[in-house]
């Protein structure tokens, strides 16, 4: 604080939490903080912390209404900012974009329960019924990736699976551009936004993911979603994608318009700045006034 700020802009609970108290104690300018995390995902300390030094902001983001919606209101204003995308980025990740091979499919994430990769693995066996050439590639690690490469095992699937672990950004990124389908699979517990969507939205890859109300607010009707934590729902939905391409598509096209509208770093940047403005411009009111 030897800067003195006018304005502090804190993010995440524990950093921002502290930073809160820290403002409020020295008495350094404006705070505003943005929630990233849903309150339910959070352990009981941290949720105290985080409803003990809510007071000293000033104006409160919100990454999402789901997120909003998961938190008490406090005597602060708040708002919602959806998270933004660099789009020319993602732009320059599709030239040349190709096929790796017919029938693909690509999950990115955390290999932890909540992501739900083994209700993917678990639908395969029915997608292979009606579609034998059909191939799933993960990307990531962590604590389930021995389970769900023996759950792979056991289902004699081993062909069918490609562990990439984690990736270089382009390199993922391009493996999503050169795949026919996405899948992300996770439970709600725990999702407070969705990049992934975004980035497979902005990508113009067709799109599954499980039907829980942050994909639903995230992804509208781009996505083609299917029951959370059925296997067989799933499999249903890969089908279809499959055997409905024009229509996957016409999904993928809408999805990428949604992103430009409403998922952009300028997008998000202009409303930052607006919730700036407003604090000193209402700061200036109680002044003249």
């Amino acid at each position: 604080f030897k800067f003195k700020p006018d304005l502090t802009h804190t993010n995440f609970i524990i950093p921002g939490a502290l930073s809160r108290f820290a403002c409020k104690v020295l008495r350094k300018g404006k705070v505003v903080s943005t929630r990233h995390e849903l309150k339910q995902s959070m352990n009981p300390l941290l949720k105290w912390l985080e409803k003990r030094t809510a007071v000293y902001a000033d104006h409160i983001v919100h990454i999402s209404k789901v997120v909003e919606e998961s938190y008490s209101k406090t005597s602060a204003s708040s708002t919602t900012i959806h998270n933004g995308i660099d789009l020319k980025y993602i732009e320059s990740l599709k030239h040349g974009k190709s096929i790796i091979k017919p029938l693909s499919i690509v999950c990115l994430g955390r290999m932890v329960p909540v992501k739900g990769q083994s209700v993917l693995v678990e639908a395969i066996p029915h997608v292979i019924n009606k579609h034998p050439g059909v191939s799933v590639t993960f990307i990531g690690s962590g604590e389930d990736e021995f389970m769900l490469k023996n759950k792979v095992k056991s289902l004699n699937l081993i062909e069918k699976f490609t562990f990439k672990g984690w990736m270089e950004r382009d390199k993922a990124m391009h493996l999503i551009a050169s795949s026919n389908l996405m899948v992300v699979p996770t439970g709600a517990e725990q999702e407070g936004f969705g990049l992934a969507i975004i980035e497979g939205l902005a990508m113009e890859t067709p799109l599954i993911s499980s039907n829980i109300p942050i994909f639903r607010e995230v992804a509208g009707d781009s996505a083609r979603m299917f029951k959370t934590g059925d296997s067989q729902s799933l499999a249903n939905a890969i089908i279809d994608v499959f055997e409905n391409p024009a229509a996957a598509q016409s999904r993928s096209t809408q999805g990428k318009q949604r992103v430009m509208d409403k998922f952009t770093v300028d997008v998000m940047v202009d409303a930052y700045l607006n919730v700036y403005e407003q604090l000193f411009v209402n700061k200036s009111k109680k002044i003249s006034g």
